[in-house]
């Protein structure tokens, strides 16, 4: 695939250094220690919602499957 720089007429090599800001940062800033969470009600289970239903079979299939998961410990 052509690069988009290439495709463009007149735009090539280093016509592009003046959209870029020298000073954009590279890296994301430093941990401020900040944690945001959220505080689940003990012992309550997760809300799983389908976006589409699935044929019993196939519902019986997933949850052996992720009963399983739970029993292996993952």
């Amino acid at each position: 695939m052509t690069p988009f720089v290439s495709r463009c007429p007149g735009i090539g090599g280093n016509d592009l250094a003046d959209f870029a800001d020298p000073a954009t940062p590279h890296q994301l800033p430093p941990d401020q220690g900040v944690r945001h969470e959220i505080d689940l009600v003990p012992d309550t289970k997760y809300c799983v919602m389908r976006q589409w239903p699935l044929p019993r079979e196939q519902c019986e299939v997933i949850d052996a499957f992720f009963v399983e998961k739970a029993k292996s410990g993952m």
